[in-house]
């Protein structure tokens, strides 16, 4: 079993973290989980539409991108 990250795989967790890191300090989450959704929709959005978040860990046959 090979645990390393593929180039895809590194590009998806660096892109990933800098979008976390400039939107989810303290403040931003306290209040984000004070909003009625309990959580940034504008970040859950960029997350979607940018790295295709939601898709990742679901199969290609069901539309995913198979990252699982």
């Amino acid at each position: 079993m090979d645990a390393a990250f593929s180039a895809e795989q590194g590009e998806i967790r660096r892109t990933l973290r800098e979008v976390i890191s400039k939107r989810c300090g303290p403040d931003e989450v306290r209040a984000a989980v004070r909003t009625p959704e309990g959580h940034d929709t504008a970040l859950w959005a960029a997350l979607a539409e940018q790295l295709g978040l939601p898709g990742l860990a679901l199969p290609e046959a069901c539309g995913g991108v198979g990252c699982t």
